[in-house]
């Protein structure tokens, strides 16, 4: 369901469509009346007006553009939802692991990693996410949103070292997320993957 605040977007984008078809018609019917009468003076008095018309038109345009664009994850501009899951051990016939980590087919240097948490198996990006092996005292990524460490103890203490943080942002209501029809849309999606040492982890 769409944000009633992206209808600020619609709505605009909607008033330069209208435009621009009130341009189209606008600038042919300037251009029949200046043939009409054969008035040099006229023809070019409604070139100036058509170009000043179409430059507003084209501004308009860019400046949609340009909010529609902008990428501003900050706390100030989204809202962060967090979730945290115990994982459980996978096995594939030789070894038990919580993750499994193996290479895209497709894109050898790209990464996925797989785990198990309440029967269910998710995989998740190597760029969206990381796993910590060892203490939690890590340097985190900007897309975890100073992940709180104290909590990640806590964690390690109540799920044994073999958790998943889930760190979904939204973009917040407001004009400039409304005119880029990006309110409710996901800014970003990290997950952090704890498992209590290397050897938990099955490579491929």
């Amino acid at each position: 369901m769409i944000s009633a605040w992206n209808l600020i977007g619609l709505s605009v984008w909607a008033i330069i469509g209208g435009y621009l078809i009130y341009l189209i018609f606008a600038i042919r019917n300037r251009k029949r009346q200046a043939m009409r009468q054969q008035d040099n003076k006229l023809a070019k008095q409604n070139l100036i007006i058509s170009i000043f018309q179409g430059l507003g038109l084209a501004v308009a345009i860019i400046l949609m553009v340009t909010v529609t664009l902008l990428n501003d994850k900050s706390t100030s501009n989204v809202s962060v939802v967090r979730s945290y899951r115990p994982i459980a051990l996978d096995t594939n016939g030789r070894k038990s692991y919580y993750v499994n980590v193996y290479n895209d087919k497709r894109q050898p240097t790209r990464q996925y990693y797989t785990y198990l948490t309440r029967g269910k198996h998710y995989r998740i990006a190597s760029g969206s996410s990381m796993i910590i092996s060892s203490g939690v005292n890590v340097s985190l990524p900007i897309a975890t949103y100073h992940s709180d460490v104290n909590r990640m103890k806590q964690l390690d203490h109540k799920y044994q070292k073999a958790w998943v943080e889930t760190i979904s942002a939204k973009y917040k209501p407001s004009v400039l997320n409304g005119l880029g029809l990006k309110v409710g849309r996901q800014a970003s999606y990290y997950v952090l993957i704890r498992v209590p040492n290397q050897s938990f982890i099955y490579y491929h």
